[in-house]
C-alpha cells in the first residue's frame, strides 16, 4: 500500500476578503502581521482555523470584538441610581468620594442629554468639508 501526499492550500479570510498566502514558510500570525500593514485593524484581530476541506486549509481572522467602556457605563448608571457598591478591580476601583460624586453629576448630565432624542439634531458639516475644492 503506497502513501499518498497531498499539498495543503492556505487561505486567509478577513471579512469578505481572501487574502492569498504569502509564504507557506510563514506562521498565521506572521501572515496576520503582513497583512496588517495594508489592513491596520488586522494588527488587533485573532488567528482562528484552520478548517480544511478539499485540500485547502482556510485561517479566519476574526476582530476582537469587545465591550470597551461597558463597565464603567454600568458602575456610571448604578451610581446615578445609587445602587454602586464599589468592589477591588471595578472601574471605580480606588476613587476617592469626591470623584465619585463628579462621576455622579456627569452620568447624570450626560443620561439627560442622551435622553433628549427630541431636542437633539444632526450636523451637517459645510460642503468645504469634503474638498479643498469645495
Amino acid at each position: 500500500m503506497a502513501i499518498a501526499t497531498t499539498v495543503i492550500k492556505r487561505v486567509f479570510k478577513y471579512m469578505s476578503l481572501v487574502l492569498p498566502d504569502p509564504g507557506e514558510n510563514k506562521t498565521p500570525d506572521e501572515v496576520r502581521q503582513a497583512y496588517s500593514a495594508m489592513y491596520p485593524e488586522l494588527a488587533t484581530c485573532v488567528v482562528e482555523g484552520p478548517v480544511t476541506k478539499a485540500g485547502t486549509s482556510t485561517y479566519i481572522f476574526q476582530r476582537a470584538a469587545g465591550s470597551k467602556g461597558a463597565a464603567t457605563a454600568k458602575a456610571l448608571q448604578q451610581i446615578v441610581d445609587g445602587t454602586y457598591k464599589s468592589r477591588k478591580g471595578g472601574p471605580l476601583d480606588g476613587a476617592t468620594s469626591n470623584q465619585v460624586e463628579e462621576c455622579k453629576k456627569c452620568s447624570t448630565t450626560v443620561k439627560a442629554v442622551l435622553g433628549n432624542k427630541a431636542a437633539s439634531a444632526a450636523l451637517t458639516p459645510p460642503a468645504t468639508a469634503y474638498s479643498v475644492f469645495g
